[in-house]
């Protein structure tokens, strides 16, 4: 759930999404500032996501959780801000105990990310999202990320593994997160982000139905792939009287990568060398991905068509791209 081994901040795909997020809690603002809000998340070993709401948004009040006891040790080494109060707890802690975090917070209104990276407990963490929203308030901004690996998926009696895959999800969610008439075509690598985005639709959906004066309105969903497939979905709880407002206030549609009607966006950008991105920088005057890549003397794949559309993703998402610079104490 932590991440607390691993290493995000060298992984491009999720640094790219990490940015985005960014974005979107900058549009979010338009509507209210997030600058008092408490943020609830877990920080691991690097806390990436702290620091950057910290020095982007002055967010002062911000919770760590972490299930392993024996971490705390090495996370309280590794808190770069005061601000930041560690916990020992999990998702279910988190939402058990909301109205006692908010109360520790003093604060109106909370930004939680729940960073799931446990793919078989999925059922459990689409019940603690149900959960968590029927506790949610007017304002409030919900992140939420699912490891999409599907190992505890594919495993069966059938020679085919979408077989396999399907009948576990099947046996795993049932109907009652599942869309009917759900096939083989739905659980390939690229449908399966769907079908867990349409469960957690139907999560949300039944977590709103005990907290009726409000809409859950997506900001952003995205996939990326650094070693292991991954899903983000992040939405704001917004009372359906202002929900018009909201929406042009934010006007989402004025950006490219956001998700007002649930849309997924891929994130995929080449892995290059700084010489690469600077070949590739320096032809950002209007040139399209095919005319770059007929002057690159290298391609990023074997595949020309793979290795192009790596060029195109980039120019898309280059201005999120990550600079990592080696430095020598």
């Amino acid at each position: 759930m932590s991440g607390a081994t691993l290493a995000y901040n060298l992984r491009r795909n999720k640094y790219v999404e990490r940015q985005l997020f960014m974005e979107l809690l900058s549009r979010f603002s338009r509507w209210q500032e997030i600058g008092s809000y408490l943020y609830i998340g877990f920080g691991g070993v690097y806390f990436e996501e702290f620091k950057l709401l910290h020095t982007r948004f002055s967010i002062k009040k911000m919770i760590s959780l972490e299930r392993e006891e024996w971490m705390l040790a090495r996370q309280e080494l590794n808190i770069p801000y005061g601000c930041i109060t560690p916990f020992h707890g999990s998702s279910s802690d988190l939402v058990i105990n909301i109205d006692t975090y908010r109360a520790i917070g003093e604060t109106t209104n909370l930004l939680i990310w729940l960073d799931y990276v446990t793919p078989s407990e999925l059922p459990t963490q689409l019940s603690e999202v149900r959960s968590l929203i029927s506790k949610l308030e007017h304002g409030d901004i919900l992140k939420i990320t699912f490891s999409l690996h599907t190992g505890w998926l594919n495993k069966g009696s059938s020679d085919n593994v979408l077989t396999n895959r399907l009948e576990n999800l099947q046996s795993q969610l049932g109907s009652a997160y599942l869309a009917e008439g759900i096939s083989i075509n739905d659980v390939t690598n690229e449908g399966l982000p769907h079908v867990y985005l349409d469960a957690l639709k139907r999560k949300i959906a039944e977590g709103l139905a005990e907290n009726a004066s409000l809409e859950f309105l997506p900001l952003g969903c995205y996939t990326y792939n650094d070693g292991t497939p991954m899903l983000t979905v992040t939405g704001a709880l917004i009372d359906r009287g202002v929900q018009a407002v909201f929406e042009d206030r934010v006007d989402l549609g004025k950006l490219d990568f956001t998700s007002p009607r649930w849309e997924i966006h891929q994130i995929e950008v080449p892995d290059m060398s700084l010489q690469e991105r600077l070949e590739i920088d320096k032809k950002l005057n209007g040139r399209t991905a095919e005319e770059i890549a007929g002057e690159l003397p290298f391609r990023f794949e074997k595949d020309a068509d793979e290795s192009l559309d790596l060029i195109r993703n980039y120019l898309k998402l280059y201005r999120f791209y990550p600079n990592y610079h080696r430095v020598q104490i």
